[in-house]
């Protein structure tokens, strides 16, 4: 397993960074995107109750 100066370094040496990014949780399911949850949401038909998943 890599240490995380081995992943580091490796990162450093191609150029590579990490950017922290949303997710959105809808029931089993991650989404990238929150207008992608609320699609589903509505799909489900929940978005007029308010009631989660």
């Amino acid at each position: 397993m890599s240490t995380p100066e081995d992943v580091g370094a490796e990162m450093a040496r191609y150029a590579i960074t990490r950017v922290p990014a949303d997710m959105f949780h809808y029931r089993e399911y991650r989404y990238t995107r929150l207008s992608d949850a609320l699609a589903q949401v509505k799909r489900d038909g929940n978005a007029a109750s308010g009631e989660p998943g």
